[in-house]
C-alpha cells in the first residue's frame, strides 16, 4: 500500500549567482514526492505541492512521513544570473545524488547519472541565460519491493549498509554552479615516491583544439611554504604526464601530516589540491608505513549519523570524532562498505590517520553490477587520488553481494582485483574482506 504524503506549499527565494566566479547552490530547495510516477518535465509547472527543505541532505530527513520512502522524487530550485559572459563555461557540479538523476536547467534536459557516492557535474552553459533560471532534479532511488524502479533493481546497486539502517535518497552532499574558463583543468594526479620523485598527469576538459600551444605552469609548495618546484610547459594535448623530482621531501606520516600544494595554472585558470610524499607497502605478510614496519590498529567506522544519516553533521565533527580515535591510539579508520565524502580524507590528511574504504555492496550479482562496481571504483580513485591518508581498497566485504562458489563470480573478482592493482598506485587492494 502506498503512503499518503503530506507536502507544504511555500515560497522559495532565488539564489543570485556571481557571473565571475559561481557559488554553492547549497541551502533552500523545493521538494515534492511522485510515489505514482506521474510528473514529467510538461506536466511539473501544473504541480503545486511542493515542500521547503535544505540540500545538501536526504530526503528521508525531510519529515516523517519521508523516513522510509523509496521512488521518485524530484527537487528544484530557482537563481539568478546577471551576466552570462561568453568566453566563460558554466558548470553544475554534484558531489553526491543517490541514486539515477536527471537534470533539467530550464525545461530542457541536460543530461542523466547513475550512482550514489561520487561527484560528477553537468556543463550548463548552452541550457542557462541572463535573468532567472530554474533547475529540476529527477530522482530515481528504487525501492527494495522492486515497485517502480523503472528498471533498476535495488538488490543490483550499490548501496552499502542503507538497507540496515536508514536509506540516503536525492542530493545528500553539497551542489555549485562553477564558472569556468573554455579550457579547465579538470585533475591534477601526483604519484609520489619518498626519493622525491614524483609522476603528475594532468587532464584538461575542453572540446577545441589548443591552437596555438597553451603555457601550463606546475607548481608546488612545501609544508613550509617554500616553492620546491616551478616549471612551464608548452601543450596542446588533454592530457598531460610529466616526471620529475623534488629534493629531500618532508614525508607524510602518522602524527606528521606533511602536506604539499600543488597549483597548477594555465591562463585564467588555477586548480590547487594537496597531497604527500607517503609509501604504504607489503611483504612478507607485514605492512610497511615509508619503511618502517606498520601495525595497523584499525576501528571500523559505519559513518551513519544520528541526526544526518548518511551526511557528516559538519568537518568540525569529523575532526573531533578522527582526534578521539588518534587519542585512543588508533592510527587507521576503515570506513565500512562506503565512500567517505571528501571532508573525511581532508581531515585524516591533516591529522596524519590512515584511511581503508571500499565499494559500497549490493546484495544479488549480475551483469550490471559489472559495470556499476568498475565505474564506482574509477571514480573513488578519480576524486580521491592525491589523499595521503588513503592506503587500502576493498572491492569485496565478507562475500557479501557475490557467489564465491560459481566460477564465473570468482573470475570477475580475480580480474577486479588484477584491475585495481594496476589502477590504484601507491596503495593496496583487499579483493574479499574478512
Amino acid at each position: 500500500m502506498k503512503k499518503k504524503l503530506l507536502i507544504i506549499l511555500i515560497f522559495v527565494t532565488t539564489t543570485l549567482i556571481n557571473s565571475q566566479t559561481g557559488t554553492s547552490l547549497d541551502g533552500q530547495w523545493q521538494f515534492t514526492a511522485d510515489s505514482n510516477i506521474v510528473l514529467n518535465i510538461d506536466n511539473i509547472d501544473a504541480h503545486n505541492e511542493w515542500m521547503q527543505v535544505q540540500v545538501p541532505g536526504s530526503w528521508h530527513l525531510y519529515s516523517d512521513e519521508l523516513l522510509d520512502y523509496q521512488g521518485i522524487g524530484w527537487l528544484k530550485k530557482s537563481f539568478e544570473l546577471n551576466e552570462k559572459i561568453e568566453s566563460k563555461r558554466y558548470i553544475i557540479k554534484f558531489d553526491a545524488v543517490d541514486y539515477l538523476c536527471e537534470l533539467f536547467v530550464n525545461k530542457k534536459l541536460v543530461g542523466k547519472h547513475e550512482g550514489g557516492y561520487t561527484l560528477f557535474y553537468f556543463d550548463v552553459t548552452e541550457f542557462i541565460h541572463e535573468g532567472d533560471n530554474e533547475i529540476l532534479l529527477r530522482v530515481n532511488d528504487p525501492a527494495t519491493n522492486e515497485e517502480g524502479t523503472e528498471g533498476i533493481s535495488y538488490w543490483n546497486i550499490p548501496h552499502g549498509k542503507q538497507s540496515w539502517y536508514v536509506q540516503t535518497s536525492g542530493i545528500w552532499q553539497s551542489v555549485e554552479l562553477l564558472v569556468k574558463e573554455k579550457v579547465f583543468i579538470e585533475t591534477v594526479h601526483i604519484s609520489p615516491k619518498n626519493s622525491g620523485e614524483f609522476t603528475l598527469n594532468l587532464t584538461l576538459n575542453h572540446n577545441h583544439n589548443l591552437t596555438p600551444k597553451e603555457n601550463l605552469t606546475i607548481k608546488i609548495i612545501s609544508p613550509d611554504e617554500k616553492t620546491v618546484f616551478e616549471k612551464t610547459f608548452e601543450t596542446d594535448s588533454k592530457e598531460i604526464s610529466i616526471d620529475d623530482k623534488i629534493d629531500d621531501p618532508q614525508l607524510w606520516d602518522i602524527g606528521k601530516p606533511n602536506l604539499y600544494k600543488v597549483i597548477a595554472k594555465l591562463g585564467n585558470e588555477i586548480y590547487e589540491d594537496k597531497f604527500g610524499f607517503r609509501e604504504f607497502t607489503k611483504r612478507d605478510g607485514k605492512f610497511f608505513l615509508n619503511g618502517r614496519p606498520f601495525y595497523m590498529i584499525s576501528a571500523l567506522d559505519q559513518n551513519f549519523y544520528p541526526e544526518t544519516i548518511y551526511k557528516s553533521p559538519s568537518k568540525e565533527y569529523i575532526r573531533d570524532e578522527m582526534q578521539k580515535a588518534v587519542e585512543l591510539g588508533i592510527n587507521t579508520m576503515r570506513c565500512h562498505i562506503k565512500i567517505p565524502e571528501k571532508e573525511y580524507l581532508e581531515v585524516a590528511d591533516e591529522l596524519g590517520l590512515l584511511v581503508w574504504y571500499e565499494i559500497p555492496n549490493w546484495d544479488v550479482f549480475d551483469e550490471s553490477v559489472k559495470a556499476r562496481s568498475r565505474y564506482t571504483f574509477d571514480q573513488m580513485l578519480k576524486r580521491d587520488w592525491n589523499h595521503p591518508s588513503l592506503v587500502v581498497l576493498s572491492i569485496i566485504n565478507e562475500s557479501w553481494g557475490i557467489d564465491l562458489s560459481k566460477e564465473d563470480q570468482r573470475e570477475w573478482l580475480l580480474n577486479e582485483f588484477n584491475y585495481a592493482k594496476e589502477k590504484a598506485v601507491g596503495r593496496l587492494i583487499v579483493d574479499n574482506s574478512a
